[in-house]
């Protein structure tokens, strides 16, 4: 162990921890230890009977502090207890504020440990700051669970939900689409567990207030929306629908490929069709709209089925509700009968068992789920991330992370990302909120704003 002392005392300021004098700062066990002691707010002489106190006893106490020079440093604390010789009153120091008694750690290591864990693995915030996993696990749940007791997101007008499967179990993503910041995120997604969430945290007045909830076609969504948003239009996400069209392709294309005799030419369709036929006919390449003209000479059905495809998506390219259900009823009345064309007929059969959900599209003003699937994306890289994660953490890291907060912060103006505080009603943004972590400049949330614009277009690529 080598030892390099410093002269004298040295006040605590100067390491950002006042009230203390510093007698020694010396490495051990790649570590680096700042020896100080403190009588910090011990009187000279006692208040009743103003009699000279003397010195009584030592503790000492080992707390963690912010890494310095790459290395975990330890604040070895010794502080006094002194005595009145008349009374025989004993009194100690006085607690400093930025000591975390409960985990014998800085403040601002704590602050540190926070910010640092939402973007980065527990096990490598455990070697820069030389605590373990389950001490930074910790102190995240309680900053998480101070968070819950404190804050909450309102409800919007335009309110998302979707499911997403996270650790074998489906959870609920719970989003504000009018400004894309997220509400909450919820362990299950079954109807009972939602009422019973959304009935225990807002008020009838707070759910009044929902005029449009967008989801996708998962039934068991239907009657608690009904009864917890009485006023509120359920809205089926149009990405999901015309999802099924790509899905019918594909199975046309499957369908037919099992009735050439030649193996290599259905190979060949698989192999080199596949991809063309998902796309968009005005994404065609000039290559591949040769490729499906020459394809079309040889096997009429299949580009008669992508034909099909593009009429069902231009079925949302119309202006108002009653030419898209005049598309729609255009587009099932164009279907073949031959069997090859069953998956359409069946696509048919879901839009009317979901009309007027589907029509509201419309109604809602184009209103889409696009943030609700970003937001699942990053839940799963975040469980990726962290295999086997408690739900508790991940849920915080994805609703208080400082940059998720700041998705609702345009141009430093609060867009919806705001909390109403439980005891007194008062309304922060992420900006004001009280909490010790800096802030990003307002550059770096331009480019969040603009990269979570980028996955989520990508999200919408690889779903579709």
């Amino acid at each position: 162990m080598s030892i390099s002392r410093t002269s004298g005392y040295l006040d605590g300021e100067i390491f950002d921890l006042p009230g203390i004098l510093v007698s020694s700062v010396y490495k051990a066990n790649d570590k680096t230890v700042i020896e100080a002691e403190t009588d910090y707010g011990i009187p000279e002489e006692c208040p009743h009977c103003h009699t000279a106190l003397h010195k009584h006893s030592r503790r000492s106490v080992e707390i963690a502090h912010t890494p310095m020079s790459g290395r975990p440093v330890v604040v070895k604390l010794t502080r006094d207890r002194k005595r009145c010789p008349e009374c025989e009153k004993l009194f100690s120091c006085l607690p400093l504020d930025w000591i975390d008694e409960r985990r014998k750690m800085t403040t601002m290591l704590r602050n540190q440990i926070i910010e640092r864990s939402m973007n980065i693995p527990f096990t490598q915030v455990q070697e820069i700051y030389g605590i373990s996993d389950s001490t930074v696990q910790r102190i995240l749940s309680d900053y998480f669970a101070e968070m819950d007791a404190t804050y909450k997101f309102p409800l919007p007008y335009s309110l998302g939900l979707d499911e997403v499967r996270i650790g074998h179990t489906f959870r609920t993503t719970v989003t504000n689409l009018e400004f894309r910041c997220l509400i909450d995120f919820l362990e299950k997604r079954n109807g009972p567990y939602l009422y019973e969430y959304f009935e225990n945290r807002y008020s009838k007045e707070e759910r009044s207030l929902v005029r449009f909830v967008c989801t996708d076609m998962y039934r068991p969504f239907k009657k608690p929306l009904h009864d917890l948003f009485p006023n509120a239009t359920w809205v089926i996400d149009h990405f999901h629908v015309v999802a099924y069209a790509n899905r019918s392709m594909d199975d046309i294309r499957r369908c037919f490929q099992s009735r050439l005799d030649s193996p290599q030419l259905a190979k060949g369709i698989k192999k080199r069709l596949r991809y063309t036929l998902l796309k968009r006919k005005r994404d065609l390449l000039k290559d591949e709209e040769i490729k499906l003209q020459t394809i079309g000479i040889i096997i009429p059905e299949l580009i008669q089925a992508y034909e099909l495809k593009e009429s069902f998506f231009e079925i949302y390219e119309q202006g108002v509700r009653l030419d898209a259900e005049q598309a729609f009823l255009d587009w099932e009345a164009s279907l073949p009968q031959d069997k090859l064309f069953k998956p359409f007929k069946d696509m048919g059969k879901m839009v009317h068992n979901f009309y007027n959900e589907i029509f509201a599209y419309w109604d809602s003003e184009y209103l889409s789920n696009g943030y609700t699937e970003c937001a699942n994306g990053i839940a799963r890289a975040i469980d990726r991330r962290a295999r086997g994660m408690r739900f508790d953490l991940l849920r915080g890291i994805l609703l208080y992370n400082p940059k998720a907060l700041k998705r609702g912060i345009v141009a430093g103006q609060s867009q919806g990302a705001r909390y109403v505080s439980k005891s007194t009603g008062e309304i922060f943004t992420a900006s004001t909120l009280p909490t010790d972590i800096e802030d990003d400049d307002i550059e770096e949330l331009d480019r969040v704003v603009t990269r979570l614009d980028e996955e989520s277009d990508e999200d919408f690529d690889e779903y579709l």
